[in-house]
């Protein structure tokens, strides 16, 4: 097999090409602007250094990519680590294949069902909580503004294209799914003594970044949450977007000040969590 792709010019091409889109789409340069900007505000991606060496090097296009949940849309940039040049393989090509360390999304559904109460969550911004080693780096190399600061601290993106790279797990990559699995799968192995029972659904109910869980009352509901939001914190992996079936629970998120979620997916199933039932997309929202 060949070297891995530098990919540099076709990376460029391609970026040339959304340069075009986003100069006649303003709405949609403002988000990218805007998640390249708090992308670098979290220190999820830093300036690339200049280097005469290119090994180990390779430059990732990159697009926004629209997704509609319930009724909400929302866009997300996505790196292409499977684009390549000439008969080079590609970022992707070249890693391992990992062994898939999932549930059966059935079978989790399934036993979701099969209990009076149900619980969900999912870990905010998963794939950017892992940190990439320093000689990986150069790997998620792409192109954008320069992001410069203003004398009062506040941060621009200015015409100037520069090079960055990703400090952080992208999750476009193949072998991100198994590193995030194998991350929270290694916290409950370290933590079963300490939180037994999250530990233990864990193993069958986190599914990437996605916790889904049955229960048979309120107090199994609250136990699932508090034990899991700690476990996670442990190594600051946030719990999010939770919603539950159970009134209690509900309550509880209320005196803390969160959002109650009427309308929810599990896994990938729109949910009503009032009726406990499917949502159908259409129906009104409760």
């Amino acid at each position: 097999m060949c070297d891995l792709s530098l990919n540099r010019d076709t990376a460029g091409r391609r970026f040339h090409t959304l340069q075009k889109r986003l100069q006649q789409d303003g709405t949609l340069r403002t988000i990218y602007e805007e998640q390249i900007l708090d992308h670098v505000m979290k220190e999820q991606v830093e300036l690339a250094p200049t280097t005469e060496n290119l090994t180990g090097v390779c430059y990732l296009p990159h697009h926004a990519v629209k997704k509609e949940r319930c009724v909400e849309i929302k866009w997300r940039i996505v790196s292409d680590a499977s684009s390549s040049e000439g008969n080079c393989p590609s970022l992707n090509d070249v890693f391992e294949m990992c062994p898939n360390l999932l549930p059966e999304v059935l079978a989790t559904l399934l036993c979701l069902r099969g209990h009076p109460m149900a619980v969900i969550g999912d870990i905010k911004q998963a794939f950017p909580q892992l940190s990439l080693d320093q000689k990986d780096r150069d790997l998620t190399r792409f192109h954008w503004y320069r992001i410069s600061k203003e004398d009062k601290g506040n941060r621009y993106t200015t015409n100037d294209v520069v090079t960055y790279r990703f400090t952080r797990l992208p999750f476009s990559l193949t072998c991100s799914p198994f590193l995030l699995s194998g991350t929270v799968w290694e916290l409950a192995n370290m933590c079963r003594e300490e939180y037994p029972n999250a530990a233990l659904l864990i193993d069958s109910n986190m599914f990437t970044d996605d916790f889904v869980a049955g229960v048979e009352n309120g107090n199994g509901a609250i136990s699932i949450y508090y034990e899991l939001s700690a476990l996670m914190k442990t190594i600051k992996l946030p719990m999010a977007k939770w919603a539950t079936s159970c009134k209690e629970l509900q309550e509880i998120w209320k005196a803390e000040g969160q959002e109650i979620h009427r309308v929810a997916q599990a896994l990938g199933v729109d949910w009503n969590t009032e009726s406990d039932s499917q949502w159908i997309p259409g129906t009104s929202r409760i």
